[in-house]
């Protein structure tokens, strides 16, 4: 089989396998489809492995775009999580009902984003940090 795919106008890479398994689950990596690895995967996956898994994702520290000075702003382009029915179901329920807050000063309507920075701690758990060099965003702040 091919290493490439083309399905519904979208390019899919496969890449090696970043799930390990042990008593406590499955984890996984999730990343967004424009983001360049300036690193070996595996290699990054094994720096924030823990047991159980926490929620490892970068928080721009000094960024406030949200009204609520507890809500953080996280770039979910690359996480690290332990993935389950729990909080995909906190999560889709904070989406349907709207029990979050939006960010302020962005054009852009309301995604995931806004959500995952909201389900931090209550729904994704205790959150450790990325190095920037790891997962940096320019142009905030």
């Amino acid at each position: 089989s091919s290493d490439l795919f083309h399905a519904s106008g979208a390019f899919v890479v496969e890449v090696p396998s970043a799930r390990w398994t042990d008593s406590n689950g499955r984890y996984q990596v999730w990343f967004d489809q424009d983001i360049l690895f300036r690193t070996d995967l595996l290699s990054l996956v094994s720096k924030y492995q823990s047991k159980p898994q926490q929620f490892v994702v970068y928080r721009y520290e000094g960024v406030r775009l949200f009204q609520n000075p507890n809500i953080s702003y996280v770039n979910s382009g690359l996480m690290i999580l332990q993935p389950s029915m729990v909080f995909y179901a906190k999560t889709v329920r904070m989406r349907q009902t709207g029990d979050y807050e939006h960010m302020i000063r962005t054009k852009w309507k309301p995604t995931e984003q806004d959500i995952i920075c909201n389900a931090i701690p209550d729904v994704l758990g205790k959150m450790v940090q990325m190095d920037a060099c790891v997962n940096f965003r320019g142009g905030l702040g």
